[in-house]
């Protein structure tokens, strides 16, 4: 089975925090936090699901880049993430309960765009975890992500059977956050293209 994801991406701080009324509804499906490295490149750094993208987009926003609480594992400095986010996850420089964790995140946030897709359950034979499996592996070896555990929920939504993902990114700058095409074989080998 074969899916077109058709990608739109939006600055991560365009939701103003103290805007509690705003909480705009992007269909379900799937996302991808973006960050803008110093040597401008755009490199995704997590890939999530979600039943509603709108609110999951928020909810990033308060709980994780303006208040992120002291069991989140994040970057045990701003400067290397926005150095190389890939060398901080493989040289496990991360860390929990750091105490300048709130302004490490603001940092990180004014150089993150929010990526999403729509993807619904209408077929019976995919969902969204199956999808959100494939493209973590996709990420991993595109970007050459060697650790687990940090770019998304390991483990869950692992298809049966074979699941090709194509993906179509709005802007030409996001074009190589994630492989063209990821295709998964029920063996759990990926190729990308």
């Amino acid at each position: 089975m074969t899916y077109e994801l058709h990608w739109k991406c939006i600055p991560m701080g365009a939701i103003v925090p103290y805007e509690n009324w705003y909480d705009p509804f992007l269909g379900q499906g799937v996302y991808m936090p973006v960050v803008a490295t110093n040597d401008g490149k755009y490199v995704g750094y997590y890939v999530g699901e979600s039943d509603d993208i709108g609110r999951r987009w928020r909810e990033t926003l308060q709980k994780w880049f303006l208040n992120p609480d002291e069991e989140d594992w994040i970057a045990i400095s701003a400067e290397e993430f926005l150095a190389d986010p890939v060398n901080v996850f493989n040289e496990e420089r991360m860390g929990q309960g750091l105490d300048n964790r709130i302004e490490i995140q603001k940092q990180i946030l004014d150089k993150t765009w929010f990526c999403f897709a729509e993807v619904n359950d209408l077929r019976p034979w995919h969902s969204r975890e199956n999808i959100e499996y494939v493209l973590q592996l996709g990420l991993k070896m595109h970007v050459g992500i060697e650790q687990d555990g940090y770019i998304g929920d390991n483990g869950r939504g692992r298809p049966r059977g074979k699941l090709t993902v194509v993906n179509h990114m709005g802007r030409p700058f996001f074009a190589d956050t994630l492989p063209a095409i990821i295709s998964f074989d029920d063996g759990d080998r990926v190729e990308v293209s």
